[in-house]
């Protein structure tokens, strides 16, 4: 997927990939009409990628990135609602951006882990087993994020495929 990543990243398609856990193989969806925030209930969603945001507030506003095209292994699948010249034009702005595309090397990215925000989190884990013990939680998913300015050569396939081989456990994935 290298190149189609590239060529998405900066284009007006939205696209996931991702990884489930202890599985080698991505998946990749690109909606080509963008994204909906506007869901009525989850069970009327064709297949697609539904996110929410982590924020402080952790407001409910979910998105929703339609499957048009799937990418998985080595095929490649249409949504039946997916019209052939939305395909079309699709094909012909990824041959436009693969000619724009020079030849890179990509840098590989170091994950940095700022100790400050470790220990808070262990002191959050901490709280959270204390919870579910005292009977006021059975369930607790704890995350958290780091703020990082990218060097200009970042690349996000390479980081999204670090994460994966690093954490072969997780779900990862790239939105």
């Amino acid at each position: 997927f290298p190149n189609l990543i590239e060529s998405l990243k900066d284009s007006s398609y939205s696209f996931a990939m991702w990884k489930l856990p202890n599985q080698s193989d991505s998946r990749l969806i690109v909606s080509l009409n963008g994204i909906s925030q506007e869901i009525e209930t989850i069970s009327d969603l064709s297949s697609g990628f539904l996110m929410n945001s982590f924020k402080e507030n952790h407001s409910i506003n979910p998105v929703y990135i339609p499957a048009d095209i799937v990418f998985s292994n080595s095929e490649v699948h249409l949504s039946p609602n997916t019209s052939a010249k939305d395909v079309d034009e699709f094909v012909q702005f990824i041959n436009e951006k693969n000619e724009e595309l020079s030849l890179k090397e990509q840098n590989e990215t170091a994950l940095h882990e700022n100790h400050q925000n470790s220990e808070s989190f262990r002191d959050m884990v901490a709280e959270a087993i204390r919870e579910i013990r005292n009977g006021s939680l059975e369930k607790i998913v704890l995350s958290r994020f780091e703020d990082v300015k990218l060097p200009e050569d970042f690349s996000h396939l390479d980081f999204y495929n670090k994460i994966c081989n690093n954490y072969l456990g997780a779900f990862c994935s790239l939105v």
